[in-house]
């Protein structure tokens, strides 16, 4: 993203609405890596200890972090490509609300020196109501 300190109050507003219009697209993700593993098994005289052999496989997984600790799924190989399209939406989705966040900081900023905290929502007064 370029500097939006450079751009207008109306074309930081049109990015933002562009960016949050996105997000409709990508909101069915699937948090984590996908993964594809090979692995060699403990018999000496398998297919997969032979030279260029890959090994037995692939086993699909996702593997993301719950509570700090790190959680494998197992993924069927008839659901690995709708899977890995999941975790690919999940890469778009961090990747639009990082550049919301960007916009929203740059107006926030504008806000604060303007001493206009009170409007950072457009439509929004900041006045309870009764």
């Amino acid at each position: 993203m370029d500097d939006l300190s450079l751009r207008s109050d109306g074309e930081l507003a049109a990015m933002r609405e562009s960016l949050v219009s996105q997000l409709d697209g990508v909101a069915d993700f699937t948090p984590g890596a996908f993964q594809e593993e090979w692995g060699r098994c403990g018999k000496l005289n398998c297919h997969c200890h032979a030279p260029g052999d890959p090994g037995h496989g692939p086993r699909y997984s996702v593997m993301r972090y719950e509570g700090g600790r790190p959680v494998k799924r197992a993924v069927p190989a008839r659901l690995a490509g709708a899977f890995r399209e999941r975790v690919d939406r999940w890469g778009v989705f961090k990747s639009l609300v990082d550049a919301i966040s960007s916009v929203n900081s740059e107006v926030s900023r504008r806000l604060l020196l303007a001493g206009k905290a009170d409007m950072a929502r457009p439509g929004v007064s900041g006045q309870k109501g009764g």
